[in-house]
């Protein structure tokens, strides 16, 4: 005789089984909940997924059809007069979905939870308003980036619609709020101005090492008096993001070796190609008059391949006529730094990951090697085989003195990862003590 069977159903905790109490001989089991039925779950949950497959392919076959109707029909359904094509048959993919969460995971219906769909049009309303509160916040900083933009069309256009929300913005005092708040959470904006030199607490009676005796410079201008902690040599640093990057490093490896004070002025999408966005010629000269240093070290250039203005005229990137404005501006800011009596270390821009920008950095860094070597006092350093392979090319990773590898350049293929601005720091540092005659590496 066949052993009985036990049967057993699914039902909620604290609920009765149908039929009463148990028949005679079942196995006692404690309440089920929704784990009790995982075998029949990929069954049913390959079924629900088939019937919402279906369902999608029949509202994108009405889309298809609203298409080809013709734009006012899509039109007057975007402003809600077209009907309901977009809407899934009733007890279709929406009812599918809810019998997909009541079968295989708790509810939040039975924890008192109840979902309510936001309109469309709601949800559009809150977007606008978030998007519009936004602007009006950001508004100046937003014109700000559009006048930093390339020249064109979508320039003049964004200029057009963000002055007056700009002035609005700054009429209401509304800027302040936004730079508070960023000072809160500690952003200081797209600039970084550091200031670094010898620790300054020292001993008043420890005595003073001999000044070194001045070595010959390369450069034919007169040499620079041996740097002391008594009188350290003052450089001063420039640079656009790549600056960024390695000023700080440099500032650093300089500050170590307790006879230099370094100070670091560097602002992000900036160069030479557009004063109109930010005058890096009105920026030295005040820097020169703050910090009077003996050396300015320059690393910028990543954001010059664009059209500019010169005079009232434009000029395409790429020509002659653009190699000549901007060889001329190049030499002025020399200039203007050797004309106050301090020499310039010009570090070349380094390989670049995307082809085009790469070429374009190459242009640029020939120009800056032509006007280095057309100014007295101008040092040129590339930084091609600094932070590239033995042949110039570009590299994410290069071997330290152990041979580990280590990663000299971001993921976005431009800018300076920390060891790539330690690196050139230390060849730089070098540069300097050949041009200059002087001892900073150990």
């Amino acid at each position: 005789m066949p052993a009985p069977t036990t049967t057993r159903t699914r039902h909620r905790p604290g609920s009765v089984r149908a039929g009463g109490a148990p028949p005679a001989g079942a196995v006692p089991s404690a309440p089920t909940t929704a784990p009790a039925d995982l075998g029949a779950a990929p069954e049913r949950l390959t079924e629900e997924l088939r019937r919402l497959g279906g369902d999608l392919a029949a509202v994108v076959g009405r889309a298809r059809g609203q298409l080809r109707r013709g734009w006012l029909a899509v039109l007057a359904v975007v402003a809600g007069v077209g009907g309901d094509w977009w809407r899934p048959a009733p007890g279709s993919a929406r009812s599918t979905v809810a019998r997909l969460r009541r079968g295989l995971s708790p509810l939040p219906a039975e924890q008192g939870v109840v979902w309510r769909p936001l309109p469309w049009r709601r949800a559009l309303a809150a977007g606008v308003v978030a998007f519009a509160v936004w602007t009006l916040l950001d508004a100046p900083s937003l014109l700000h980036n559009a006048e930093g933009s390339p020249l064109g069309v979508r320039r003049s256009v964004a200029m057009s619609l963000l002055r007056p929300v700009a002035a609005v913005s700054d009429g209401l005092g509304l800027a302040h709020l936004v730079g508070a708040a960023d000072t809160l959470m500690g952003r200081r904006g797209p600039g970084v101005v550091q200031v670094v030199g010898p620790p300054p607490a020292r001993a008043p009676h420890r005595p003073r090492s001999a000044p070194r005796p001045a070595l010959p410079a390369t450069d034919a201008m007169a040499p620079l008096p041996a740097p002391t902690v008594a009188a350290p040599l003052r450089v001063l640093v420039v640079g656009d993001s790549l600056g960024v990057d390695f000023g700080g490093p440099f500032a650093d490896t300089l500050a170590a070796t307790g006879v230099v004070d370094a100070a670091v002025d560097a602002h992000v999408d900036t160069g030479i190609a557009r004063p109109d966005y930010f005058d890096w010629p009105a920026e030295l000269q005040a820097d020169l008059g703050r910090y009077h240093p003996q050396a300015v070290v320059v690393f910028l250039g990543a954001n010059d391949p664009q059209n500019m203005v010169d005079g009232g005229s434009a000029f395409s990137f790429g020509t002659p006529a653009w190699d000549a404005v901007y060889a001329r501006r190049i030499g002025q800011f020399m200039a203007e730094a050797t004309g106050a009596g301090a020499r310039v270390l010009w570090v070349g821009m380094p390989p670049m990951q995307g082809q085009g920008l790469d070429d374009e950095m190459q242009h640029l860094d020939a120009l800056y090697q032509s006007e280095a070597s057309a100014h007295p006092g101008v040092t040129f350093l590339s930084s091609w085989t600094v932070l590239g392979t033995p042949q110039g090319g570009y590299a994410e990773y290069l071997p330290d003195a152990t041979g580990a590898p280590v990663t000299v350049r971001e993921p976005d293929g431009t800018h300076l990862a920390p060891g790539g601005a330690a690196r050139l720091s230390q060849v730089a540092v070098a540069a300097m003590d050949r041009a200059w005659g002087l001892s900073l590496t150990p």
